[in-house]
């Protein structure tokens, strides 16, 4: 259903212009195998020599391109997990992966004090979601100095396997700007080891608004008056806590504010209210945010 295909829900939902150019651009490199098979063209993948070659690496990734990985940097919350998500969508629906699969994993998963056994966990996930698409959140930094220089070490083998494996599977590896930056000063240019990468700057109010007010839409709710000048200084303040997190913390907001607006209807006499009532968010319904993190 092209309504609700990946591509379409890249361009309508609020994420860094960046990203979706860069994906526009990435796909602007390839044919679909549709179009291929529309135009009688031979339907096995571009670089596969044979059809015993075909036959032998069913989950291959179907494309010239050397390379579908990428490396997502900046703050929390800031668009990269889902622009990930739709990215993979996205490689499948233009038939470039073989299966249309998102595995997350996070730096906790993989990582263990023996680096041997480090990189049999990767290599296990890496054969577990052969055709697919891995989405590594590194997450944030080591407590120590010591450790973030045994992380980077481990990480630079990762990417390594990252790359010898980039016929078999996507990977995306998200990290904030900072762990980025460090791990290029003692390992060398993360940036360079990637054939794509994208920074996801931090949001400003304007974004924030932007994003709420998508989810109220998508949500069926309607936004009362004075709606938007409430919420947006309500994120002003969230957004000065170190627990911030952009996206995350907005959908967190409105959950808040639904469950705000189901416990003020109770208090009334359904009778007396009009059917807007029961899908319009009024600024009262963000002023008791007790327990909102």
């Amino acid at each position: 259903n092209e309504n609700h295909s990946p591509i379409t829900t890249l361009r309508e939902e609020p994420l860094p212009k960046e990203a979706k150019a860069l994906i526009y651009d990435i796909l602007s490199q390839h044919e679909s195998l549709e179009e291929r098979k529309l135009r009688g063209m031979d339907m096995k993948p571009l670089y596969r020599e044979s059809y015993n070659d075909w036959r032998e690496n069913p989950y291959d990734i179907t494309t010239e391109i050397p390379s579908l990985n990428m490396v997502f940097y900046g703050d929390r919350g800031t668009g990269k997990k889902r622009t990930a998500e739709l990215y993979c969508g996205i490689l499948h629906q233009f038939g470039l992966t073989v299966k249309d699969s998102f595995k997350i994993i996070t730096k906790g998963e993989i990582i263990s004090k023996d680096t041997n056994d480090t990189m049999k966990r990767i290599m296990r996930v890496f054969d577990d979601n052969k055709g697919g698409v891995i989405y590594i959140d590194w997450g944030e930094r080591g407590i120590s100095e010591e450790e973030n220089k045994e992380e980077y070490s481990i990480l630079s083998s990762i990417i390594r396997l990252i790359d010898e494996n980039k016929r078999k599977l996507v990977v995306i590896l998200s990290i904030s700007e900072r762990s980025m930056k460090e791990y290029s000063s003692t390992e060398g240019d993360m940036l360079s080891s990637f054939p794509y990468s994208l920074h996801f700057p931090s949001l400003s109010l304007d974004d924030l608004w932007t994003y709420f007010s998508f989810l109220v839409s998508k949500e069926g709710y309607k936004r009362g008056k004075g709606l938007k000048e409430k919420v947006t200084a309500v994120l002003e303040d969230m957004s000065k806590k170190d627990n911030f997190a952009a996206r995350i913390s907005i959908q967190k907001l409105l959950e808040k504010g639904k469950m705000n607006m189901s416990l003020r209807l109770s208090t009334s006499d359904f009778s007396t209210l009009p059917e807007s009532a029961f899908n319009t968010l009024k600024p009262r319904d963000f002023d008791n945010l007790v327990g909102l993190e």
